[in-house]
């Protein structure tokens, strides 16, 4: 991987444009420790980091520029068909100085413009600069596994990798969205293309934004589409999506350094990992992390899969005093408040990954392609139920007046959980089921604002990905564009970037992902078991245990951790008396609730610790 930054000053309100081009460069030096370099023209200003993958020469510099020095080029990602695009290139005149994808994709912008990231399969955030048309033309790949930020404010114009580059420019407003804060505390994380300061977005996934030194025009160049669906019988399915999931490991394992997988013994690393085995000629590494609390601990499950697969297993143990010990830099790391509690385990195995390999292949995205989570068999559950949704508030009540536990999806958490967002219609009672802080806790907390609908804009966009072929895909849909972009992708990028590590997502593979959302529902989803296509693929590749074990996230003990260890911390964060945002009286309200063990408010707090440390770091 690389980081990218950038700003266009025509009015020369940067003082020293050369200084501040480099100090923002030198705060993505986690994503690129290998090289660092600076493109001046005018009144634009292109910073790179290189993460060295592919040509591990220095013909890789970035900036890279055309031959005639007229378009410059800053990429942060991979571009898997690159050796496809290369031979097409070539026959068409083009000739090439280096081995990398950035290089392709320098010459397909020359040849085809904006039209051109239809062509591109890959996981990206890049800008060029087109001086003949005097226009910057960024983009991100259709799934969002890397990010780019951009911000107009003050007669400039500016993007980066990270928010912390643009703080680094020193010339903008940062004001914190109180909205973007209210969303966070509902979700667990800040949807793009929104960020937590009110004049700073992201580029959306799937889209692309032509900056042309008065105007931003941002358009999408794909959406995932749900219909039409498949004719095919279930064995020709089948052999496809097989086909087309075995070469999408495969294009990820071409690498100029080693190449591991990071295995969690769930159905979907495990899948990666059998046919990364499957493509190499030597044993694949594989590496996973076991946890102290036997509850949360799914390290039998990896070895059982690395002993059946025969990959050289490493194992990495993670326990309370490892979380405490990386608590601070892990959110010291990031730019924006986010409250999955998973990225600290993400992170430790990130940072012992690379002291092994450079690139690392990991199951995201299978989940939300393949009807995969828990909350999908509550949904059924919830239709179901029909009529008797009226009484979600009553049973609501009366599961939280249940004994609350520590261990990780009790029964008194999830039946508290489903009767929370039971009576809300599909999208809005997803938001609620995962996210820490339903409205009227909210309110509590930051006081009524308003806002009748916290989740509107949101459903409206899952709306507008019309048609789809089921009621159960804009459900899947809301998944995918929210919850795996916005929350699981981000904290992949985030720890391992930490590391400088490269995480590949075989299952988000643009092929993979088109064919999945176009298998009927009923061969996806039937009744109430779960990825059960995906499943029916890999009999006899895994264990059968391995395929048929309940589904089980990338949990840490939180509940217990904030009545121990971590009390005095999340205290400390929130004094009684401070005045902001967030009420502290109904914060430690919350915190007495769940040390006295009357509720179960480990999400809740989770997201307040993290944006307490957040608050505490940045502003």
């Amino acid at each position: 991987m690389c980081g990218i930054v950038g700003f266009f000053d025509p009015e020369r309100r940067v003082k020293d444009p050369e200084e501040s081009l480099r100090r923002m460069t030198l705060t993505l030096e986690r994503r690129g420790p290998d090289d660092m370099g600076f493109f001046h023209s005018g009144p634009w200003h292109l910073g790179h980091r290189r993460l060295s993958i592919l040509d591990l020469s220095a013909a890789g510099h970035q900036p890279m520029l055309s031959e005639d020095g007229r378009t410059a080029v800053v990429f942060n990602g991979e571009i898997y068909n690159f050796q496809d695009l290369r031979a097409w290139l070539e026959g068409r005149g083009y000739r090439f100085r280096t081995r990398t994808d950035t290089e392709v994709l320098l010459h397909i912008y020359k040849e085809e413009a904006e039209a051109s990231l239809a062509r591109l399969n890959g996981m990206f955030g890049f800008g060029i600069l087109d001086l003949d048309r005097g226009r910057l033309l960024l983009a991100r790949d259709r799934a969002g596994k890397k990010p780019l930020y951009y911000t107009r404010q003050n007669g400039l114009f500016a993007f980066a990798s990270e928010l912390k580059a643009l703080a680094a420019l020193g010339e903008l407003d940062r004001a914190v969205d109180p909205e973007s804060v209210r969303l966070f505390l509902g979700l667990d994380y800040i949807p793009s293309p929104r960020t937590i300061y009110r004049s700073i977005r992201k580029v959306r996934s799937g889209h692309y934004l032509v900056f042309d030194g008065k105007d931003i025009r941002e358009e999408p160049y794909w959406q995932l589409r749900y219909v039409p669906k498949l004719k095919a019988g279930s064995q020709e399915m089948a052999e496809e999506l097989t086909g087309r999931i075995r070469d999408a490991v495969k294009t990820r394992l071409v690498a100029d350094v080693p190449v591991g997988v990071l295995l969690s013994g769930g159905i979907d690393s495990s899948a990666v990992a059998y046919f990364a085995q499957e493509n190499a000629s030597q044993k694949i590494r594989t590496f996973s992390i076991r946890f102290d609390d036997p509850s949360y601990d799914e390290s039998r499950h990896a070895r059982r899969v690395a002993d059946h697969l025969g990959t050289d297993h490493t194992e990495f143990s993670f326990t309370v005093r490892d979380a405490l010990s990386r608590i601070e830099s892990v959110f010291a790391y990031l730019d924006e408040p986010f409250a999955d509690p998973s990225i600290l385990p993400t992170a430790l195995l990130c940072e012992n990954t690379v002291k092994n390999v450079t690139v690392a292949l990991g199951g995201d995205g299978g989940d939300e392609l393949f009807y995969g989570y828990p909350t999908y068999q509550a949904e059924a559950l919830a239709r179901a139920l029909g009529p008797a949704r009226w009484a979600a508030p009553i049973l609501r009540g009366v599961a939280g007046c249940l004994p609350a536990s520590d261990k990780y999806m009790s029964w008194p958490f999830k039946l508290e959980r489903f009767f929370r967002g039971l009576a809300a219609n599909p999208v809005r009672r997803h938001f609620l089921w995962r996210g820490p802080c339903d409205p009227g806790t909210l309110d509590a907390l930051m006081g009524e604002n308003g806002t009748k609908d916290l989740y509107g804009d949101l459903a409206a966009e899952v709306s507008s990905n019309r048609p789809y072929g089921s009621v159960f895909e804009p459900v899947l849909y809301n998944d995918f564009r929210f919850y795996l972009q916005d929350g699981v992708l981000v904290k992949v990028d985030r720890a391992s970037m930490m590391h400088s590590l490269e995480v590949r997502a075989p299952l988000l593979d643009q092929r993979v992902m088109e064919y999945a959302a176009r298998l009927p529902r009923a061969v996806n989803f039937g009744g109430f078991q779960t990825k059960s296509f995906f499943k029916s693929i890999l009999r006899g590749k895994l264990p059968d245990e391995i395929i048929d074990r309940p589904k089980k996230g990338f949990a840490v003990p939180v509940s217990s951790w904030l009545k121990t260890d971590l009390r005095e911390m999340f205290l400390d964060l929130w004094p009684t008396g401070q005045n902001g945002l967030i009420r502290p009286d109904a914060v430690r309200s919350l915190y007495e609730e769940h040390a006295a063990g009357r509720r179960d408010r480990r999400k809740e707090l989770w997201a307040l610790l993290a944006f307490g440390m957040w608050r505490r770091n940045h502003l």
